[in-house]
């Protein structure tokens, strides 16, 4: 039997636009149908989105892809916690792709009905995004056409928030697929617990959480604005 609930989560990052780095805050909603009977697969699902939004998208900083200062940028910034968009950065386009990656990391045990976002510099709009709807862009066949077989981050299960291939000696290729893997902190499906209940993936976020990548964050400088003048 399935189960239609919502969930919410606040979250802040740096947007990137054509000329500056603005600060932003976002809220977002959830409408999740719970497909799967096993109560455990149901906690993993929830704790990969928490995961997800707290570790990876939180903080982080938001750019286009085809961004004309894109290789300066990330000189200025941890790419660890990087989001790249297919599209300038706007509220409906970001909330696309969030759809897209938690549909991906929870699938198939839960089904992501629709998203509601909006920020600070979006004057608070709420846009929403059902999965009636179509996603534009973001359709997988737009992307890596040289690689059919790889789909971009944002359809991957994977915690990768941005692509990154590289081709190695032998012509085979490898691609980023995040920081960790959601085995490391104990949240792959298929992985062998020995009590089948929350607790478990609780122990292993407190045991591995801890061991994740240092987040960038901006640093004042001082300008001297305080200081008497001779």
């Amino acid at each position: 039997m399935s189960k239609m609930i919502s969930w919410d989560r606040d979250f802040s990052t740096i947007n990137i636009t054509d000329k500056d780095m603005l600060p932003n805050s976002y809220q977002i909603k959830l409408h999740i149908d719970i497909t799967s009977d096993s109560l455990l697969k149901q906690n993993i699902c929830f704790e990969r989105i928490k995961f997800f939004i707290d570790y990876v998208i939180d903080k982080s900083v938001l750019v286009h892809k085809a961004h004309k200062k894109l290789k300066n940028i990330k000189k200025a910034t941890n790419k660890q916690q990087w989001v790249e968009l297919p599209t300038p950065v706007y509220d409906q386009s970001f909330g696309i792709a969030l759809y897209c990656k938690l549909t991906a990391i929870t699938f198939p045990h839960m089904d992501i009905k629709a998203i509601e976002i909006n920020s600070e510099l979006g004057d608070d709009v709420n846009y929403v995004f059902e999965d009636t709807m179509g996603i534009g862009v973001y359709n997988k066949s737009k992307w890596f056409k040289q690689y059919d077989f790889l789909d971009p981050w944002w359809h991957r299960e994977d915690m990768a928030a941005y692509d990154k291939i590289d081709k190695l000696e032998d012509g085979k290729i490898t691609w980023y697929t995040g920081p960790l893997k959601w085995e490391d902190i104990g949240l792959g499906f298929d992985q062998n617990y020995k009590a089948k209940d929350e607790q478990v993936v609780d122990e292993a976020l407190k045991n591995n959480v801890l061991q994740f990548p240092t987040k960038w964050t901006p640093k004042v400088i001082d300008g001297g604005l305080d200081k008497p003048t001779k």
